[in-house]
């Protein structure tokens, strides 16, 4: 990993494109993903599943790819019945996947190594509203095993991703503070355009962000897409970090259930809400669960259009 691969890509381009939904287009490719690991079996599993959902969002325009390292934890791995081992090389190859995605279609892009939230490792939708109920030193655990093993795996940026919590992001920024070559983006989960999940001002929690030197971008992920334009109001007028949007479709997810509410967004309205997001300011954007490289293929040609 080399520090500042995020910047100097944002300084070339202006504004960077994401990928996404990794799960959807997986599961649209006939991927079954029922497993309380969700699409982490498949990077060992199915590994050319994984190529080919990079590769498809590459070639539908997108500057950055993600990979399926989300919800891969030692302790979640363990609690389905798999080895640490395993764990450790889904950590390793999910990034040789997306790098030989990058390096097949468009070798420009980036490669983004997702760190997903202690909630992740849960499966129980606690990323959504943070306050654990568990010793921060279990979330450090949890973060620290794997932070060096996917900045090992040759990334061009972390994405701490789906944050809820303000302790756990003081962890993560503790963490990354202590890897001076790292690049990261921080983005959070957020109760409305002010507060991220577990009520702390959002402000905060941005400007805190703005202390490390490894954070490169600063934003929220898997929102409602409505708010998304307000939150990137509240974040430049903390911060001159560059920020980052990729929301859902505006569809719920029922952890309870393992269901999706308020189904039948269109990519219409969630186009208009990222065009209004872009307006705001947001250098870099993209989409989260329910979106798929159409959605991503529109945001490139119909908002993010350029010569």
């Amino acid at each position: 990993m080399t520090k500042g691969a995020l910047s100097r890509a944002l300084d070339a381009r202006g504004v960077l494109l994401l990928d996404g939904g990794f799960a959807t287009a997986l599961e649209a490719n006939g991927i079954d993903l029922s497993s309380t690991l969700w699409s982490a079996p498949v990077i060992l599993e199915n590994p050319d599943a994984v190529v080919d959902v990079h590769a498809d969002y590459l070639r539908a325009g997108a500057d950055c790819i993600t990979t399926a390292s989300y919800q891969v934890t030692f302790e979640g791995f363990e609690r389905a019945g798999r080895s640490r081992a395993d764990a450790e090389e889904a950590l390793r190859r999910a990034t040789e996947l997306a790098l030989r995605a990058r390096d097949a279609v468009a070798p420009h892009a980036l490669v983004a190594a997702s760190v997903g939230p202690f909630g992740a490792s849960r499966a129980d939708g606690s990323e959504y509203h943070g306050r654990y109920g568990v010793p921060v030193d279990e979330v450090r655990r949890l973060h620290e095993e794997r932070l060096g093993i996917l900045v090992e795996s040759g990334p061009d940026v972390l994405a701490c991703e789906t944050i809820p919590d303000i302790d756990e992001a003081e962890v993560l920024l503790s963490l990354l503070a202590q890897l001076p070559d790292a690049s990261a983006w921080m983005t959070f989960t957020c109760r409305d355009a002010e507060h991220i999940s577990d009520g702390t001002p959002l402000r905060e929690v941005v400007a805190r962000c703005g202390d490390v030197d490894q954070v490169e971008a600063v934003g929220v992920n898997c929102v409602a897409p409505e708010l998304a334009p307000a939150v990137v109001e509240s974040i430049r007028a903390e911060t001159d970090v560059p920020v980052i949007v990729y929301p859902n479709s505006g569809e719920r997810w029922d952890p309870i259930d393992r269901v999706w509410r308020d189904y039948g967004w269109a990519a219409e309205a969630w186009l208009d809400h990222m065009r209004d997001t872009v307006t705001a300011g947001a250098r870099i954007v993209g989409g989260c669960c329910r979106t798929d490289p159409h959605w991503i293929g529109r945001l490139r040609s119909e908002v993010l259009a350029r010569d």
